[in-house]
């Protein structure tokens, strides 16, 4: 196998020339040695020893793969090998396991490849502790067939299957090993067989939260921020960051799994409510599911007592997995400010669940201060239920609702421009 050695871009500006593809390839370092611009020029030569995936098989902005070999698992065409022995030759003596790992990382990032540990040693008797780094895209690809009983013409099905691959067998190879003053490291093979990644998007070991950015990502989750903005933090603190949506999606997932410790949603929402000492009651069926659950804020009895004149009442949808409608009570103070009295999941919009959740309501709130104005939408249900339960309250419509009806009512009685200048 013939091979030719291009020379690895020293910092600064400097112009690679590659004999067997006659392109220039222009890096960029910048400050910080990270900021990396590769112009292609491809009006003459042709790519005999580098061979890259189609533009049309890429997907669309996608170029962390580009100019390197991504496709079937199959025997990779010659490869030109890029030599970054000079950039990971150091004398340094590192003092942990820990800043080893991460001054190979960072070098690695610094020029476009991704260092994974590939061995650690550390507890064998009569021996160093020692560690070998290599590409993430060394070894190739070993295919794994699960075999059990009945499933004969599945597995023959997989195994035909045309299966995709980064893994090139790169060549790239560090060794550390632990002496008498500390962790040092060695260069054992420093080329690469492909390219350096214009863009880390992408690629699962960059992308990887740290143990401080977990942190932060869990706080901001649990104050209700979204993914969004979660990951514009993550990247507005670190520039360099390359996560992805996919990265907060599961490290999300992950400490929502923790902290339900194996419970069921239902179960875990009964344990914060008594966590943070909730006022709740609930009522269940002969099967002891769960119908109905009624909470309130820890300060909204107070609250209640201090303003109980006005409350207004409403059910909104799509807040959970099992489509309960949930029923908000919402105070008002006497500075026309709003504050949450208490919520309830009910089965079913029925008077008979109304009725259950303004008892519990009631009971919330002294004989001499309950309300005297409700305002609702016209659910008949719920109507009914406050006549019964606070027979001495008036029971007013909401305006946004009565707006909202004389819009979707009145429409056909007037022609468009008139419409228009009606609403």
């Amino acid at each position: 196998m013939e091979t030719s050695i291009a020379s690895s871009p020293s910092i600064g500006k400097e112009e690679v020339f590659n004999p067997t593809y006659e392109s220039n390839v222009h890096f960029d370092w910048g400050l910080e040695g990270c900021a990396m611009e590769m112009e292609v020029d491809k009006e003459e030569g042709a790519m005999d020893n580098v061979v890259s995936e189609p533009r049309s098989q890429q997907q669309e902005g996608d170029t962390s793969t580009f100019g390197s070999y991504v496709g079937p698992a199959a025997t990779n065409p010659t490869p030109t090998l890029y030599d970054y022995t000079e950039h990971f030759t150091t004398d340094k003596v590192f003092s942990s396991e820990k800043e080893l790992v991460e001054w190979t990382r960072c070098t690695g990032k610094r020029y476009g490849f991704v260092i994974i540990i590939k061995a650690s040693e550390k507890f064998i008797k009569n021996r160093k502790p020692r560690m070998r780094f290599s590409c993430e895209r060394s070894g190739k690809y070993r295919k794994f067939v699960k075999k059990s009983l009945g499933e004969e013409v599945a597995v023959k099905k997989r195994a035909t299957r045309s299966t995709g691959t980064k893994k090139i067998e790169c060549p790239f190879l560090l060794k550390g090993v632990k002496g008498n003053d500390g962790w040092t490291v060695s260069v054992h093979n420093g080329t690469h067989n492909h390219p350096p990644a214009v863009y880390l998007e992408g690629h699962s070991y960059p992308g990887r939260l740290l143990a401080d950015q977990t942190a932060m990502l869990v706080d901001l989750s649990v104050s209700m921020v979204k993914p969004k903005q979660i990951l514009s933090q993550l990247k507005g603190n670190d520039p360099s960051n390359v996560t992805t949506f996919k990265h907060v999606y599961n490290a999300r997932h992950k400490y929502r799994v923790i902290e339900k410790a194996g419970r069921t949603q239902m179960q875990h929402l009964m344990t914060q409510l008594q966590h943070f000492s909730y006022v709740n009651w609930d009522r269940s069926d002969k099967d002891r599911n769960v119908t109905d659950l009624f909470w309130a804020p820890p300060c909204a009895g107070e609250m209640l007592r201090a303003f109980p004149r006005v409350l207004m009442m409403d059910c909104t949808y799509k807040t959970n997995r099992y489509r309960f409608p949930l029923l908000q009570i919402v105070g008002v103070t006497c500075t026309e400010l709003t504050f949450n009295v208490a919520f309830a999941f009910i089965e079913c919009e029925k008077e008979e669940n109304y009725t259950w959740v303004l008892e519990k309501l009631k009971g919330m709130m002294d004989t001499d201060t309950l309300p005297v104005v409700i305002v609702t939408d016209r659910e008949l249900a719920l109507m009914n239920a406050i006549r019964s339960v606070f027979p001495h309250a008036t029971n007013l419509l909401c305006r946004f609702h009565i707006s909202k009806n004389v819009l979707a009512k009145c429409r056909k009685m007037f022609d468009d421009k008139t419409w228009e200048e009606f609403s």
